[in-house]
């Protein structure tokens, strides 16, 4: 929103259900203001331009990628590294108007495809009441859906919190990968994935719809022909040590 001063409302800037992450300049001679936000899909971030009163919003990134900016002072060009879950990282320079100037860099190796790797999906898991759950599942590296793996499902959990993005996953799942396992992260439906009105429902109510999406994430694994239903592991820190404390009581079923 834009206000005076004074605290006067001038108008709204932005609207609708997506989520504004990133103030990254304002122009007041142009009076254009540029900001990160997670519109085009909740598991992605993309560049945005738009007028102080609300008009010409326009996506300056591109792309089915998730996208990190470094914005020029003049607001005139912008670097972007950016990537999604099968694409390394790579970097561009664009200009304001989100025209392509120059491909600065790529990180896949020319001999990347003759590599064997255990390949990320992004999926979504039914929550049984309304909810698409965004979900990142890493398969192992000689994946075959005719035999059934064990899984190794990492959480966090807390609110606004989500730990599910368009991005690549880097090296740092393939040791699990190579060792024939299945590795998966879900966000529940107060995870910021579904902007306020998710995460409002954990307000005086932790681990209620945590836990409840959990379990459907739970019970959607458990009847993949390609998952050995005994053997599920949960695992997480902080908040997810306390989802994982739950999972094994209240969830234990």
């Amino acid at each position: 929103y834009l206000y005076t001063l004074a605290g006067k409302l001038v108008n709204p800037i932005t609207s609708g259900k997506w989520q504004v992450t990133t103030l990254l300049k304002v122009d007041e001679a142009e009076k254009v203001i540029y900001f990160m936000a997670r519109k085009e899909a909740s598991t992605q971030t993309d560049l945005y331009r738009v007028n102080y009163n609300g008009k010409n919003l326009k996506r300056l990134t591109f792309g089915n990628y998730s996208h990190q900016v470094a914005l020029s002072p003049s607001g005139k060009q912008f670097i972007t590294t950016y990537s999604n879950v099968s694409t390394p990282q790579k970097r561009a320079l664009l200009d304001n108007n989100g025209k392509l100037i120059k491909e600065l860099g790529d990180s896949k190796s020319a001999d990347f495809d003759s590599y064997a790797f255990g390949k990320s999906e992004l999926i979504t898991i039914p929550s049984g009441d309304g909810y698409d759950l965004p979900a990142v599942i890493t398969y192992p590296t000689d994946f075959d859906k005719t035999k059934k793996y064990p899984v190794i499902f990492s959480m966090y959990g807390g609110p606004n919190a989500g730990t599910v993005t368009n991005t690549w996953k880097g090296t740092g799942n393939q040791w699990w990968a190579n060792e024939g396992i299945i590795q998966i992260a879900v966000d529940h439906r107060a995870s910021g994935q579904f902007g306020k009105a998710g995460v409002a429902l954990m307000h005086r109510n932790l681990s209620k719809w945590e836990l409840h999406d959990y379990m459907a994430a739970g019970r959607w694994l458990k009847s993949q022909p390609w998952v050995a239903p005994d053997k599920l592991l949960i695992t997480g820190h902080s908040y997810g040590g306390y989802m994982t404390c739950m999972a094994l009581t209240q969830g234990s079923d």
